[in-house]
């Protein structure tokens, strides 16, 4: 549910651009369903999420000029300026704070410390700056050079693919630098599936709770049957 939530503003301008043919359209879809997204999140969850506010910003901003003044520029720039204010954010959060973006990130969303390196954690995040840098670049050379739909597609699945790729980089780096009792841990996490766990916590909350009553009605049958031998004898 919270994926579908995170990806539907991006969703619904996708397939408003190709049932209709026209990036206003599309625009007007993406500020609706950005607006959908945050009410959203906060009706599930009671909370808001920075991300959301930060895109529904962009959209709201870049999609209303966009439509106002018929300028598919504004809509496309915005892209680019995301990326680049992600890679600001990283480098400075870094260079000044000395504090590693995408850690707290991952590791807020895991729940667990991954255990691995300062020095790693500060290379891999100097590389997702540098590709949002990248990716940021790249959007400005696909949207001037190539047709609006072949920037659509970029916008959409282009940059999603190579995240994707990224974030498989990463976590195969993260791996290969965690502590032995991490990577078993992880292991053991990933070959057990939701099914199996969730009969071994059922088994045992039916262990726990039988084995007590069980002792209960053994000390109560031989408390029992004591009594009555002293009343017989």
């Amino acid at each position: 549910m919270k994926l579908l939530l995170d990806f539907f503003p991006l969703l619904g301008f996708f397939i408003t651009y190709y049932v209709f043919d026209d990036i206003y359209y599309a625009t007007a879809v993406l500020i609706v369903a950005a607006i959908i997204q945050t009410i959203g999140h906060w009706l599930l969850k009671k909370t808001v999420e920075k991300m959301h506010l930060v895109n529904l910003g962009f959209a709201l901003v870049f999609g209303t000029l966009t439509i106002v003044l018929e300028d598919d520029s504004f809509i496309k720039w915005k892209v680019t300026i995301f990326m680049w204010l992600v890679t600001a954010a990283f480098l400075l959060r870094q260079w000044l704070q000395n504090k590693v973006t995408l850690r707290d990130f991952l590791e807020g969303v895991s729940g667990d410390s991954f255990g691995v390196n300062e020095v790693i954690w500060k290379k891999l995040n100097l590389i997702w700056a540098v590709t949002a840098f990248a990716i940021g670049l790249l959007n400005l050379w696909v949207a001037y050079n190539f047709s609006q739909s072949v920037w659509v597609n970029f916008k959409v699945w282009g940059i999603i693919a190579i995240q994707m790729i990224l974030m498989f980089a990463t976590f195969a780096v993260l791996f290969k630098h965690m502590p032995e009792e991490k990577k078993q841990a992880f292991e053991g996490d990933s070959e057990s599936s939701p099914d199996d766990q969730l009969n071994r916590e059922e088994s045992t909350s039916q262990n726990t709770a039988e084995t007590p009553l069980g002792d209960v009605d053994t000390s109560n049958n031989s408390s029992t049957q004591t009594t009555s031998e002293e009343e017989k004898s």
